[in-house]
């Protein structure tokens, strides 16, 4: 009966452990379910991402084949031909276009002859003077005439420049008439020896035209972007051709690669202080010509690091 005590003590430690163990082992088991079903979930939504993804290939290869086969058919043999061909009447077009608004540059610069001209002729000449010869080549006009008074012709020319006629500077030659030279002339002017004959030369007040064209360069030759624009300027005020050092065509990107100037080339220097400025401009001084001429992006680097 002494043993009794102990053996009981014994047992219930022994009841202790083994619920503790119960208790940790349904933990561990509940830990493990929930990884299995993560893992599940993630094979299974693998799986459906791969059904997707299989069935999106069917889908494209599906189409891609019916486009091979379509493509296949006689009526689309000759579409690189025929893009060739168009792309070369584009271009025949282009050149057209550029030809036509080449000549209404022409036409543009050529002034209009102002019908009041020769009525402000008649305001300015003194009672003492006369016209006899008076002529409009282009934008420059010549006067012609006789006076008694050395300084008739400058002060007919400062009546014509307050209607702003001309453009300074002027030329005016004056100079003593012999009267024995017209002895063999039709009409005598007078037979005092004391008259003068001169000539005033000056550039008209017009408008300077600055045109511009853009030309692509390669090694088809030169194509014409579009057509020659022609703006009009007031002689003698500022102009500017901006957003010039690249040019965009049917997604094609063309860099400035030279500018020419009524047929001649810049300098490096004004070059490069185009390309800095991404712009032409300067003073207005009479009609201008402006050539853009454009490459490649890569052809216009590589020229560069040459």
């Amino acid at each position: 009966m002494a043993n009794i005590g102990p053996g009981k003590g014994y047992a219930k430690k022994d009841l202790n452990f083994f619920a503790q163990f119960t208790a940790k082992a349904r933990q561990q088991a509940q830990i493990l379910a929930i990884v299995v079903l993560v893992a599940a979930a993630f094979v299974i939504g693998f799986l459906v991402w791969m059904g997707i993804e299989a069935l999106t290939n069917w889908g494209v290869k599906r189409e891609v084949d019916k486009l091979t086969v379509e493509l296949q058919d006689p009526k689309y043999a000759n579409l690189d031909v025929e893009a060739k061909n168009l792309e070369q009447e584009i271009i025949a077009r282009n050149q057209y276009f550029y030809s036509i608004s080449e000549m209404r540059r022409v036409v543009d610069e050529t002034p209009d002859a102002k019908t009041e001209l020769a009525y402000r002729l008649g305001e300015s000449i003194p009672n003492d003077t006369y016209i006899f010869a008076y002529e409009i080549t282009g934008t420059q006009m010549t006067i012609q005439g006789h006076t008694f008074n050395y300084y008739e012709a400058v002060n007919m020319t400062n009546i014509l420049q307050g209607y702003d006629v001309f453009a300074a500077p002027l030329n005016i030659t004056t100079e003593h008439v012999n009267d024995a030279a017209l002895n063999d002339q039709t009409e005598r002017i007078n037979g005092i020896n004391t008259y003068y004959e001169f000539s005033i030369v000056g550039d008209l007040t017009v408008d300077s035209y600055i045109s511009v064209g853009r030309i692509i360069d390669s090694d088809m030759g030169m194509t014409a972007v579009g057509g020659v624009v022609t703006n009009a300027y007031a002689t003698g005020s500022t102009y500017e051709i901006p957003d010039i050092v690249t040019l965009e065509v049917n997604g094609v990107t063309y860099q400035l690669s030279s500018v020419l100037i009524d047929g001649v080339a810049v300098s490096e220097d004004e070059f490069n202080a185009i390309v800095a400025n991404n712009a032409v401009s300067g003073r207005a001084a009479g009609n201008m010509n402006i050539e853009l001429h454009y490459t490649l992006v890569d052809e216009a680097s590589e020229g560069g690091e040459e």
